[in-house]
């Protein structure tokens, strides 16, 4: 939702102090500041590199991040 959370909050359903949290916890947890422009492009460029190389997809279910298996 190009980094708005408002718009991801609605789009997953979830209060957007949800996501403020969950972005909190991300920062935290990996080192990022996500404030970097590069910094979010090598983000999207790796998880669509996962994507390609594992034939799976991403996906948004229960209100988390998932890599489904293509059947």
């Amino acid at each position: 939702c190009d980094r708005n959370m408002a718009q991801a909050a609605e789009a997953l359903h979830v209060h957007h102090k949800t996501i403020a949290y969950r972005v909190e916890q991300i920062k935290k947890q990996s080192g990022l500041t996500l404030n970097d422009p590069e910094e979010i492009l090598h983000l999207q460029m790796g998880f669509k590199i996962l994507t390609l190389l594992s034939g799976d997809s991403l996906s948004v279910d229960d209100n988390s991040l998932k890599l489904t298996k293509k059947t």
